[in-house]
């Protein structure tokens, strides 16, 4: 189901609750300004959540659109009409939201999930035991080595290597089981593990160690360990430590390093608002005023963090989406502008070609032999 559909439902259900209190003000003769505001602001929120649903009903094949005399009319149609990514969430029967599964070149290739290029709803870790294989993150090509791990977030796009011989051991953990305070958020949204501040290079193998072993060969003993009251806990504190550790290494591998200062928390800041309208919202001024800044404040932030504006990492979350529909996905080419927020396919193609050198059909085509 598309997030927007969620949040719409949500929006849906706290309604009555504003009306409420609309009333409320309404016959008590409350302040008539306020009255005035909250209507305003929830008829925003609600046109928001409609168009962002619109769009993605579109994507998802579920609705297409056409002009009448009497507005925009919404046709139901069958969902599989259209391809999306295939995207990959967690057991439902697993109460904890981590989990422990060995991968080989054999259950890649078996598995239909794995066989195809695909998202997760959850965060990856990857241990490499054995070979040398060629792993796919976002277009980037991650050459391993043996006892080597990687990190993917979650939504990236990834796919497994079909030719070269492999072993894994793959930590898979959602953010709701890792997150338990607003700080645990903020570690992962600015752990250079996950994220890539300095370099469009997709993750980065750090080498094993010792310490990375034994932490990780904890991990594992305790998720077999039968469930008590510590055992959600010692989990959550091994894998905080594992990611500490991973860190520190990454560090000492000169392979990343930890940014702090409140320029950095506007810039995560800033990249989180880009994840949540990349596809409705192409002005930056938009986002300064999430951030309660200006424009020239949020240039200056983005470029010292980057060296960057922050209209060019706006257009290259925007390609990136681009790319991974084009490729991954059957959808007509007008069917993706209008999902990433181009109301003329004609602007979208001008769009492509200036950033990446190629039309989308031409990229598409790249890809299809």
């Amino acid at each position: 189901m598309p997030q927007s559909l969620i949040k719409m439902r949500h929006c849906l259900i706290k309604m009555p609750n504003c009306l409420q209190y609309v009333t409320l003000l309404t016959t008590s003769g409350g302040n008539f300004y306020l009255l005035v505001r909250l209507l305003s602001i929830s008829v925003k929120i609600i046109k928001r959540h409609l168009e962002i649903l619109s769009q993605d009903l579109q994507q998802y094949g579920v609705i297409s659109q056409t002009k009448h005399r009497t507005g925009m009319i919404l046709y139901i149609r069958h969902m599989a009409a259209k391809q999306d990514i295939l995207k990959l969430s967690f057991k439902e029967d697993i109460s904890l939201g981590i989990e422990f599964i060995p991968i080989n070149d054999h259950y890649a290739r078996t598995q239909s999930n794995l066989r195809r290029p695909h998202r997760a709803s959850f965060y990856l870790i990857f241990w490499f035991k054995n070979g040398t294989p060629i792993h796919t993150v976002d277009f980037h090509l991650i050459h391993l080595q043996p006892d080597s791990f990687i990190f993917v977030r979650k939504d990236a796009v990834q796919f497994f290597d079909q030719q070269n011989t492999f072993e894994t051991s793959t930590l898979l953990f959602t953010d709701t089981f890792f997150c338990e305070t607003e700080q645990d958020h903020r570690f992962l949204q600015s752990s250079p593990l996950f994220n890539d501040f300095t370099a469009n290079q997709g993750p980065i193998p750090i080498m094993g160690t010792n310490r990375l072993r034994d932490i990780w060969l904890w991990m594992q003993q305790e998720e077999h360990h039968l469930a008590d009251t510590f055992h959600a806990p010692m989990l959550r504190k091994y894998l905080y430590s594992f990611l500490l550790e991973a860190e520190r290494e990454q560090l000492k591998q000169g392979k990343g390093t930890r940014m702090k200062g409140p320029n950095f928390e506007y810039f995560i800041n800033f990249k989180e608002l880009l994840e949540q309208y990349f596809r409705t919202e192409k002005g930056i001024a938009f986002y300064a005023d999430q951030l309660f800044i200006s424009a020239k404040v949020l240039t200056h932030i983005t470029h010292i963090m980057m060296g960057k504006t922050p209209k060019q990492l706006l257009d290259e979350r925007v390609l990136l989406e681009a790319k991974r529909l084009l490729v991954h996905t059957e959808n007509p080419i007008k069917t993706i502008s209008h999902y990433i927020g181009f109301d003329e396919t004609t602007n979208f193609n001008k769009f492509f070609k200036k950033h990446s050198g190629q039309t989308p059909a031409a990229f598409r085509d790249g890809f299809s032999h």
